[in-house]
């Protein structure tokens, strides 16, 4: 009873508040506009994927956004992208993979039925092997798509400097923590939409302990959340007795 409960007053994966990031948005934008790709590049947490994911909501209306997780194989990769632009492509095809070369054509020639630019997010970026840059060569020679590129920070320089070059005209920008008044705004915000009740002082004291790092952050919300839905939960089971 208690775990069903739970379920109705808290839900992990709602929408969490969104602050802060208005230069890194603003020089996204631009660069899609000047038909530049981006290649992101932060620490583990540090916001790269939500930053993304608020762009797209943003400027949705301009661009089709579409995500691929990078680390599966060039087949894979053009297998996946297929199905995601090309709605009914599961119907018309016998095999679960098209010989690779002939899905990577059709990609770059086939009409696709959303006529916004496409722009891909290339996420997980971990590991370049010649196989996936000779793949973004490819794709990136046809002009047909953009291209946000979010790698780890532990990418190699060689392969970071491969990977601009296969996406060139590319920027590079790389995501820090979050300023104090932004990390204040973050747990004001979070305050209010899911009725926290924290203090001034206690929102001060927040943001000097995470230190604008949104991973712990986020976690440490989540957290409240949680608590106050078993607090919740167990003082409805209490009025029911």
């Amino acid at each position: 009873m208690t775990k069903q409960c739970l379920q109705i007053h808290y839900k992990r994966n709602d929408t969490m508040c969104f602050v802060g990031r208005k230069k890194e948005i603003k020089l996204i934008i631009k660069a899609l506009e000047q038909k530049k790709n981006i290649v992101l590049s932060g620490k583990y947490g540090i916001g790269r994927t939500t930053l993304i994911k608020h762009v797209a909501k943003v400027a949705q209306e301009r661009w089709r956004f579409c995500y691929i997780d990078f680390s599966q194989t060039p087949g894979e990769l053009c297998h996946t992208l297929l199905k995601k632009l090309m709605p009914d492509y599961h119907v018309r095809n016998r095999y679960k993979y098209e010989h690779y070369k002939r899905t990577r054509f059709q990609l770059t020639h086939l009409d696709f039925p959303d006529k916004r630019k496409h722009i891909l997010i290339l996420d997980n970026i971990a590991k370049l092997s010649p196989q996936k840059i000779d793949l973004l060569n490819y794709l990136s020679e046809e002009n047909r798509f953009g291209f946000i590129a979010v790698v780890e920070q532990f990418v190699p320089e060689p392969d970071l400097l491969r990977l601009r070059v296969a996406l060139n005209p590319a920027i590079l920008l790389n995501l820090s923590y979050l300023s104090i008044q932004n990390t204040q705004e973050y747990f004001r915000q979070c305050s209010v939409k899911y009725n926290l009740h924290w203090t001034v002082d206690s929102i001060k004291w927040f943001s000097e302990i995470f230190r604008g790092y949104p991973l712990s952050m986020r976690e440490f919300v989540d957290m409240e959340r949680k608590r106050g839905s078993v607090k919740k939960t167990t003082d409805e089971i209490s009025n029911r007795a």
